[in-house]
């Protein structure tokens, strides 16, 4: 009986030297917390409408580097079929995805499109949404085109304003 109660004694006094001594450390027994940040230049605008999207403000207490080390994912809410004509996989990589923690993306049509940011830390996934507002350009514009011609006089190809013709 003596004997265990020594060697627990010296068990319990080495593992504390160690951990003490940052050789060798206790598991957390609460889960990583990742808090996404999602960040656009503009929420609304006229289509087509480029927005840029920063994400590195995100934090994680499962990383010093969350920047580097924590893998962002874009949905832009828009049509998921359209794929990208040019780069390295053609046809295939889509235009409503994006990976990393600064996106951008252009919004083509009129519509309210909901972006989505997934970011996972390598223990937790956390989701952040943004709404963008692209409005119709023939209607924001509508009556306020104007044409500008060197001669002064003609105006081939400008629009037809009701009661200036």
């Amino acid at each position: 009986m003596i004997l265990r109660k020594k060697a627990r004694n010296f068990f319990v006094k080495t593992f504390f030297s160690l951990v003490l001594l940052g050789l060798f450390s206790l598991p957390s027994l609460t889960h990583a917390s990742i808090t996404p940040s999602l960040s656009p230049s503009r929420t609304t605008g006229v289509a087509p409408l480029s927005v840029f999207f920063d994400a590195s403000g995100t934090t994680s207490t499962a990383t010093a580097l969350p920047f580097h080390e924590i893998d962002y994912a874009w949905n832009f809410g828009d049509d998921d079929t359209a794929t990208w004509t040019y780069g390295s996989n053609p046809g295939v990589n889509k235009k409503n995805r994006a990976y990393g923690p600064e996106s951008a993306h252009v919004f083509e049509t009129p519509g309210t499109y909901t972006v989505t940011l997934s970011v996972y830390d390598g223990t937790d996934t956390a989701t952040t949404t943004q709404e963008i507002i692209v409005t119709d350009p023939d209607t924001v514009f509508a009556g306020n085109t104007f044409c500008i011609n060197a001669s002064g006089t003609d105006h081939t190809g400008c629009p037809l304003i009701p009661g200036t013709y």
